[in-house]
Parts: structure tokens; C-alpha cells; sequence
């Protein structure tokens, strides 16, 4: 008889949890950056999935939504920030773990606030949008669909970067490097 493993509580989905890729690695085109991959598991798939040794889970603290944090982690400024000052422009395979996000900046954001709470909710919409727009653009069965999906994405993706930079208040001049390099 062969004995079946149960998974540990750690491989549960968590509501509060986002689930970011374990390995980052180094892309060069045209520029040397990486990208961190991060996403929030949909209600209904929650119960019904595990994580794997490749994936971590970062659990979210309230009142912050999950989809926040996924916003944050996939914004340009946060890739541009953890690969230049963590990962010290490494150009190999890197972990991307509690080492890691122990040192990445939250913005202060206070939610109590009229003007925190509608940035924090503003980003959190532009991500459930991200949510419904992309598997749209992987099923798109015509060169004109697949292209205005492409272009809604694309500027979704524009809108929740211009966001992360208004929170953390950004000048001109650092969106100019940050997307120089990006």
C-alpha cells in the first residue's frame, strides 16, 4: 500500500496571500533589470491549490488588500530598487525570499485617510482589472484583439506604475531614471 503525503499548512493558499515567483532572474534587453513576478490566487482557486517549492507566499496584514502588495512588487519601481540595491545588479539566478522582502520600502500609507484609502482602493482596482485583462489577452484568437488586449494591459500597467510613484512620491527626475533603466 503506498502511503499518500499531506501537504504542510504552508502549502495552503492563504486569503490574505500573494504568491511571488521564488526565482528572479537577470534580463539584458535592452537594458540589464529583473522582474519580479507577483499575483493574488482568485477566491474560487484558493481552497483548490498548493504552493509549490518555486513559489513563496507573503502574507498581507490588514486593512492592506493582497492585490496592493501584488501592485508594489510588479511596479517598475520596485524591480528597479530591489535589483540595484539588493541584489546589487546581479547577473545570475537570485532567490527572491524573506532576505529579500524584508528589505524591500513599503510605502507609508495611511488607510484611515480620505486621500490613503482612495490610492490604496484606485491601485487595487487597476490590479483587479490586470486580473481580468490578461488571461482575455492569452485566449485572444485574432491579431486585432489580441493587439487592443495588448494596449489595455500595456496602459493599465503605465497607470498602476504612475500610481507607485505618486506614493512614494517620486520627483521627475527619479521616474526618469527609474524608467531609463527599467
Amino acid at each position: 500500500m503506498q502511503s499518500r503525503r499531506l501537504p504542510t499548512k504552508k502549502a495552503f493558499i492563504k486569503s490574505n496571500g500573494v504568491l511571488v515567483q521564488n526565482i528572479v532572474a537577470h534580463i539584458e534587453n535592452p537594458t540589464d533589470h529583473i522582474r519580479i513576478i507577483a499575483t493574488v490566487l482568485p477566491s474560487e482557486l484558493q481552497s483548490r491549490s498548493v504552493i509549490l517549492d518555486t513559489v513563496n507566499q507573503l502574507a498581507v496584514a490588514q486593512p492592506f488588500s493582497p492585490l496592493f502588495v501584488a501592485a508594489i512588487l510588479n511596479s517598475k519601481l520596485i524591480n528597479w530598487f530591489t535589483y540595484r540595491f539588493i541584489f546589487a545588479r546581479a547577473i545570475r539566478t537570485m532567490h527572491f525570499d524573506a532576505p529579500v522582502t524584508d528589505r524591500i520600502p513599503l510605502c507609508a500609507l495611511d488607510l484611515k485617510k480620505p486621500a490613503g484609502k482612495s490610492r490604496h482602493d484606485k491601485l487595487v482596482g487597476l490590479v483587479e482589472k490586470m486580473l481580468v485583462l490578461t488571461p482575455k489577452l492569452r485566449a485572444a484568437q485574432t491579431d486585432k484583439e489580441r493587439a487592443t488586449l495588448q494596449n489595455a494591459v500595456t496602459a493599465t500597467d503605465r497607470q498602476i506604475d504612475q500610481l507607485v510613484y505618486e506614493l512614494y512620491e517620486l520627483t521627475p527626475e527619479e521616474i526618469a531614471l527609474v524608467e531609463g533603466a527599467a
